[in-house]
């Protein structure tokens, strides 16, 4: 275990390197770099020039999006998720590191500055960003303490539409509640047709790709589902981010922290969200 691991806890090792990144002291890879054009592709219609991406959670409100973007060789940053009222999330301690396992279980619980001071520094991001810079995208959710969910994506979706290369529907976090009900076909149906139709009203001239979050522990009924709406034109969905964190706990878990509430990460993860990415596949383009 890292010297570092036995004296700080997960969420401060985390804060410290997000503040690291903002503060430029990242290896200087724009220095050394070398590029692969074998990994170049192209997605939701923009060039990438490798198909790496950092996912949403590590900055979770911007704090990094032009560092990020320059020094860390990543083709998509994803910030976020970001909900309309800025929210402290769960009480401390909520992340938990299982070092043997290769694992963290963490419950934040979409703790964030809100989207009026996340869309600030999008904003000021996205000045003289150029095609060479990764894609940018936004993970959008519900705050703990709402009473019509599809109103807060709608102000989610207007918060960043205009700033973002594509927007993360998250309906699969394990540690806000009610949240994964949203996964059930009819209030899928219901929130996606609303945030395309919030898009369509919005007349963008460059409009933001449609991503939907989903869990990995779904149902092979609910993953049919999910799949029927997907290909649905008239929902807007662009593609499946496959997938969020697992509330299951693998028999093989050992480290003391194993039955902590919240969504399991790492190693652990790695199969079951793997197989979800094969079903979704077979579904999809079935």
């Amino acid at each position: 275990m890292p010297l570092i691991h036995r004296h700080i806890d997960g969420e401060t090792s985390h804060r410290c390197a997000l503040r690291a990144a903002a503060l430029g002291i990242l290896p200087r890879f724009s220095q050394n770099r070398r590029e692969y054009p074998e990994l170049e592709c192209e997605f939701l219609g923009k060039h990438l020039k490798n198909p790496i991406g950092l996912a949403a959670g590590f900055d979770k409100n911007g704090e990094a999006i032009r560092q990020l973007a320059e020094l860390s060789g990543f083709g998509l940053i994803e910030i976020g998720t970001v909900t309309p009222i800025p929210q402290q999330g769960n009480p401390r301690p909520r992340i938990f590191r299982l070092p043997e396992d290769e694992a963290i279980i963490n419950r934040y619980g979409f703790n964030n500055d809100g989207v009026g001071r996340v869309q600030q520094r999008v904003k000021a991001a996205r000045v003289n960003w150029t095609d060479g810079l990764a894609m940018l995208g936004v993970n959008i959710g519900k705050n703990q303490l709402c009473d019509e969910a599809k109103l807060d994506y709608e102000i989610g979706v207007t918060y960043f539409a205009a700033y973002s290369d594509y927007i993360v529907i998250n309906v699969s976090s394990p540690n806000t509640s009610g949240l994964r009900a949203l996964q059930k076909q009819s209030e899928l149906k219901k929130l996606l047709a609303y945030v395309k139709q919030t898009l369509d009203v919005m007349k963008l001239d460059c409009r933001p790709k449609v991503l939907l979050k989903i869990a990995p522990d779904l149902t092979e009924r609910e993953k049919k589902d999910i799949a029927e709406v997907t290909m649905d034109s008239k929902y807007g969905v662009d593609g499946l981010i496959v997938s969020n964190t697992t509330v299951t706990r693998p028999a093989t878990l050992h480290n003391e922290n194993r039955n902590e509430k919240g969504g399991l990460s790492g190693a652990p993860l790695r199969q079951l969200s793997t197989d979800c990415v094969r079903q979704m596949y077979k579904l999809v383009f079935k």
